[in-house]
């Protein structure tokens, strides 16, 4: 049983969603409508909406890149970086992500192809985000920033590239979602003895409502209605997939994976991810319905579905697709594959409208 704990405002640590643009190439890992990001994550554009990161040139360089139904835009600017989500308000899209040159990384995010650069607490600290959500005429953001001397990362979140950090020492915002007048950050904290431990973590307006003691971390949060859902990983004797809901942990696959994006549609959840097959040795791409695996996503191959949408009676996923020597990004609806992008890279977040 897990030891739960609401309202806890102690010290954690974490580290296993590592800091995309920090370290290039990573684990990155979203919501009744108020800026949670509902299931198609967007209000009014068309289309469908792939963010991620291609490496054209250099192995290790990755450039910021949109894809509209299959068109790729680069969003470097001439430097490189990383796009990690994406949400649609009216005819506005939005990516959060990162820009970096050789010496630094900027948290982002592009309205429309135009970067807007989100504040950081000193001039020399370099910092990701990680989820971008917007209500109303407010922009908001998730991630975490790195001060150099501190030697650790830290969770914040931005309102109109304002930053505001998140008490409890280091960590990383995975993901945010507004409810009304309330703003919630799923991530994790690490542990302040190793920062390979790392304990999940829900904030609600900048204060601790929901902390488990079991190590893990949280990808993805998704309010709807009264209840707070949350999709991530526990680490018992292994790493395990797990949907919290109100604070209870559901284990979808006791013999491995992670859980990386939560969303609700017509009374279904609705969680994308992986699982480990010990049989094959190989993470296998996995959507699960109310805790039970679907077809939805053409499941069996090797890989990490990051995140899903749903438009109508459509659905879609993304994946990333691990071959012999590359990998492939891989859009899924209704089962029916389609390669994103030939380049070698990585997909992070899907809006569909």
């Amino acid at each position: 049983m897990y030891k739960l704990a609401l309202y806890k405002t102690t010290t954690f640590m974490s580290n296993r969603k590592q800091l995309l643009p920090l370290l290039a190439i990573v684990f990155v890992g979203m919501f009744a409508f108020s800026c949670k990001k509902s299931s198609n994550k967007g209000t009014t554009a068309s289309g469908v909406y792939i963010v991620g990161d291609i490496e054209p040139y250099n192995p290790g360089q990755p450039m910021p890149i949109l894809w509209k139904d299959g068109v790729p835009t680069d969003l470097s600017n001439g430097k490189g970086g990383n796009a990690t989500s994406i949400f649609i308000y009216g005819n506005d899209v939005y990516v959060g992500g990162t820009l970096s040159d050789s010496i630094s990384y900027t948290p982002v995010i592009w309205k429309n192809g135009t970067p807007l650069i989100q504040q950081l607490l000193n001039p020399s600290d370099v910092g990701s985000v990680m989820d971008v959500c917007v209500q109303d005429v407010n922009t908001y953001a998730c991630g975490s920033i790195y001060t150099p001397g501190k030697g650790s990362y830290y969770a914040v979140y931005w309102v109109n590239e304002a930053i505001k950090p998140l008490p409890s020492g280091p960590g990383n915002a995975t993901s945010i979602a507004i409810s009304g007048n309330d703003v919630y950050v799923g991530g994790y904290l690490t542990d302040t003895l190793s920062s390979l431990n790392s304990f999940p973590v829900i904030w609600k307006n900048g204060n601790i409502i929901f902390t488990d003691t079991a190590h893990g971390q949280i990808n993805s949060i998704y309010i709807n209605g009264n209840d707070v859902y949350a999709a991530g990983s526990l680490n018992t004797n292994t790493t395990v997939p797990v949907l919290w809901k109100n604070g209870i942990p559901t284990i979808l696959y006791a013999n491995g994976g992670n859980a990386n994006h939560v969303f609700v549609k017509n009374g279904d959840v609705y969680v994308s991810g992986d699982a480990y097959y010990a049989a094959t040795a190989k993470d296998i791409a996995m959507v699960w319905k109310n805790g039970a695996t679907t077809t939805l996503v053409g499941l069996g191959y090797p890989g990490i579905v990051k995140a899903s949408a749903m438009l109508n009676n459509d659905f879609y996923s993304v994946s990333n697709r691990y071959d012999i020597l590359y990998t492939s990004m891989i859009l899924w609806k209704n089962g029916q594959e389609s390669v994103v992008d030939s380049s070698y890279g990585n997909v992070w977040d899907i809006a569909v409208k």
